[in-house]
Parts: structure tokens; C-alpha cells; sequence
């Protein structure tokens, strides 16, 4: 086996070979009667060097850049939790769409990361389209504006998921709230909306207003009289919905998670009110404080291990608003008392320390279940 000058190509089909380092000038080797190289891996070398540089000189642009790539590696949603992440750990905010930013993908917004429209599942060009399209014709829009107007020229399901991960923030309403609505208004015809769209004010009483009008008969705009009862429990459900409006965070959380990849405004840790006792968090402690403390955290990855005397010890990464944290220790003592607390994602309080700094573990003395 030795390097040669390639003289020819043909097509050979397939053939097991070898992918080996040979001390060459030029690369070239045949192994099998295959001429390939070794000179992807100097390929690697460069790229991982163009890479770090990036990252290291224009943080805002590698991490925007590499998560507009997210969709094309082999687990999105885990590849957009790891960089949100390190772009955490670098300072750098990523924000979740919103409909007042109508990019497609991510992009820099003034101070952050932001999502685009269809980096939400279900969300396509063709919607992102609808919107702008409709959206355009509204100078300053209201919450009426949006779900007489706008909402109903869009695809159902991607009106809901973009609701759902808090794309229509900043009009007074909860999520929940406007889910609601938005699935009551759904049931109106594309004539009574028309009328409706024409009014302003609070979307219970434009609803109201319209309705006191009562049938064409009698001279309102609902087209018949069976309809108008149709148009009274429409009205009914919207002020007595039978649940609360409110927004739960830890519910919107799986939510984005699910919709984004990433649960990007919401934690499942603010639903917990014992989170509160959290002393420190992910980013303080691996930056290398040595302190005790004790960090609120989701579980995100646990690892078991058996020692040498037979006994089972744990090794865990953890989040929290702050970031991940990855090389977190449970001894067999502690571990065999709190095993049961942890699981993936389950939310605990973490005390413990970083006892030696150069290798970086966090060693955990207790874990309390919040």
C-alpha cells in the first residue's frame, strides 16, 4: 500500500475499506483498490479552528448562525437546548417570536436572540405570510384588531402554537385567555366576523353590542333566529369559560419545550414556590464558586454508577434559568436516602459544594423535592 497519482475514477459500487493515517506528502493511498485520503481530518482541524474563533470574536452571530442550522442535525430539539444554553453561559438572551418581529428564522433583535414565526412547529412560510399580510393593514392593533382581523385568516393550529409560546404577549391577555377567545370567536360565520371586525373595544362587548342588535328580521346582522341562540352561548362560554384564564407557568413550559425545543420564557421551576430557597445558581457555581449552597434545578440527565464496593453513587446535569450544570456528584451515602426525588426532569433543591475547583464537581449533601 502506498500513495499514487489518481489517473483515473470509475464507479466501483460498494466495497468495505479502511479510513487510516498514512505519513504522505500528498494524502493519497489505496486501500482495497480505493483511492481515498486522510486529509479530512486537517478539514476538521480548520473548521474546529474557524469555529472556536467564531464563537470566541462573534458570539451574537455563531450562536444565531448555528441555530438557524438546528433543524438540519439529527436531534433539533437538543441541539437548540445545548446552544440556548451556552449562549447563556456567554451572556447572550435568546427570546421567542413575536408577531410584532415577522422574521422567518432566527435572527438578531437589538439586544438577544429571537425566534422566528416558523422556528414554531406547525408554523410555516405560507402563515408567516398571512400574517404580515394582514397584520400590515393595522397601524396600532388591538387585541380586538388581532382576533377579529388577523387570527381569522391564519391556519387554526398554527394560531393556537403561536399563542401557545407567547408570540401575541403584550396585549393585557394571558395565553390561556387568549386561546380561549380565539377558539370561540373561531365559531363565528366569515359575514358576522366582517360585521364584528368593523367594531372596537373589548371583544366581550363588541360581542355584546352585536348581538343586542339581534336578527336581520329585527334588524340586526345575525341571519336568523336559530343563530341567534348560536351567538348567545358563543357569548356565554367567552364570560363564563369554567376554568381559570390564568397562566400556569409550569404548564406553559412543556409547552415550549414541545412548540420551540426549548422552554424559552417559562420554567418549571416557577411554579415551584420552594424554588425560592435557592442561595445560588447553575452559572455562579461553574464559574468556579466554592461556597455551600443550594441551587433550584431541573433534572436533565442522571446517571448511575457502581463502586467498587458494590455500592451506587449518582452523577446528574442539571438547569435552571441561569443555565446547565453538568458534573454533578451524589455519593452512595446521600444517594441511597433521596434516590427516589430524582428522575428526569423532576424539580429539586441541589445543597452542596464545588469542594475542588480543577476538576469541577459539584458534590450534593442533601436533595429536597419541591
Amino acid at each position: 500500500m502506498g500513495s499514487a497519482k489518481i489517473i483515473g475514477i470509475k464507479k466501483v459500487g460498494t466495497k468495505q475499506t479502511m479510513d487510516i493515517e498514512v505519513d504522505s506528502e500528498d494524502h493519497i493511498f489505496y486501500a482495497n483498490e480505493i483511492a481515498t485520503s486522510n486529509s479530512h481530518s486537517v478539514s476538521y482541524s480548520y473548521l474546529s479552528y474557524q469555529t472556536a474563533y467564531m464563537k470566541c470574536h462573534y458570539p451574537e452571530e455563531f450562536f444565531k448562525n448555528w441555530l438557524q442550522q438546528a433543524d438540519e442535525k439529527i436531534d433539533p430539539d437538543m441541539e437548540k437546548r445545548q446552544l440556548i444554553m451556552a449562549a447563556k453561559a456567554e451572556g447572550i438572551v435568546v427570546k421567542g417570536p413575536h408577531v410584532s418581529k415577522l422574521e422567518e428564522d432566527f435572527f438578531w433583535d437589538e439586544d438577544c436572540i429571537r425566534y422566528g414565526i416558523c422556528n414554531v412547529k406547525s408554523v410555516g412560510k405560507s402563515h408567516l405570510e398571512s400574517l404580515a399580510t394582514h397584520l400590515g393593514k393595522l397601524s396600532s392593533p388591538t387585541w380586538s384588531d388581532i382576533l377579529f382581523k388577523v387570527l381569522p385568516n391564519v391556519n387554526k393550529t398554527a394560531v393556537e402554537n403561536l399563542i401557545m409560546c407567547g408570540a401575541f404577549s403584550g396585549f393585557g391577555r394571558s395565553r390561556t385567555e387568549m386561546i380561549h377567545h380565539f377558539n370561540c370567536v373561531n365559531e363565528f360565520t366569515d359575514k358576522e366576523l366582517l360585521k364584528l371586525a368593523e367594531s372596537e373595544g373589548d371583544p366581550i362587548q363588541i360581542i355584546e353590542d352585536f348581538l343586542a342588535k339581534g336578527s336581520k328580521k329585527s334588524g340586526g346582522f345575525i341571519a336568523t333566529e336559530a343563530r341567534v341562540s348560536k351567538v348567545e352561548s358563543i357569548l356565554a362560554r367567552l364570560k363564563t369559560p369554567g376554568r381559570s384564564l390564568s397562566d400556569a407557568p409550569s404548564v406553559y413550559a412543556k409547552v415550549e419545550e414541545k412548540l420551540l425545543g426549548y422552554p424559552i420564557s417559562n420554567s418549571e421551576l416557577d411554579g415551584c414556590s420552594d424554588a425560592s430557597h435557592a442561595t445560588s445558581s447553575c452559572l455562579i457555581v461553574s464559574e468556579g464558586m466554592t461556597e455551600q449552597c443550594t441551587l433550584a434545578v431541573i433534572i436533565t440527565k442522571i446517571r448511575e454508577h457502581k463502586t467498587k464496593n458494590g455500592d451506587i453513587m449518582c452523577f446528574l446535569s442539571a438547569e435552571d434559568d441561569s443555565g446547565e450544570l453538568e458534573n454533578i456528584v451524589i455519593f452512595p451515602d446521600t444517594y441511597s436516602l433521596v434516590k427516589e426525588f430524582l428522575y428526569e426532569r423532576s424539580t429539586v433543591l441541589l445543597s452542596g459544594q464545588m469542594k475542588d475547583r480543577e476538576r469541577g464537581s459539584f458534590i450534593v449533601d442533601n436533595v429536597f423535592q419541591i
